[in-house]
């Protein structure tokens, strides 16, 4: 009976010596830090496309299936949808909207990120009127072909303050 104990200890020690425990063995986990710094690279370009009102560059920002769910409008599907509602966004005079990062969230494989943060936005509304808003929003990025893609963006308004 010892020798056969003896004989699944070594099997358990072997297997575990060569990878095939429940610990270790699996990939590595994601550099977060990295991850964070490419987010706000991928904030920066996006804050600079709506900057220079480029429809092209902040379309490209999203997958091809992406999903936008802005505040009190409809869901938008898809990057041609998307590109022609940014079409029209960034047509507004006067506009301003920018971005700022404050968390995000990685998958245990690297390969997704949600990013949380806020944003300002101006423009000039009906007779010159100055609008404007505040508010948060949360993005669904996952990589494509080495760069991050927008896969689901959705924004919201704060409450104005009384």
């Amino acid at each position: 009976m010892r020798s056969c104990s003896a004989g699944v200890l070594l099997s358990l020690l072997l297997v575990v010596a060569l990878g095939g425990g429940c610990a270790g063995g699996g990939a590595a986990p994601p550099n977060t830090a990295a991850i964070a710094a490419e987010v706000g690279r991928f904030i920066a370009a996006h804050n600079a496309a709506i900057a220079a009102r480029d429809t092209n560059a902040v379309a490209d920002l999203y997958t091809e299936d992406a999903v936008v769910l802005p505040a009190g409008a409809v869901r938008v599907d898809g990057r041609a949808a998307i590109r022609a509602m940014w079409a029209r966004s960034l047509r507004a005079p006067g506009l301003e909207m920018k971005l700022k990062s404050q968390r995000q969230v990685v998958s245990a494989g690297g390969d997704l990120v949600t990013d949380i943060g806020t944003y300002t936005f101006r423009m000039e509304g009906p007779g010159g009127q100055p609008l404007s808003d505040v508010g948060k929003y949360v993005t669904v990025m996952k990589k494509v072909n080495g760069h991050w893609k927008m896969v689901v963006d959705i924004w919201n308004s704060d409450p104005v303050p009384r």
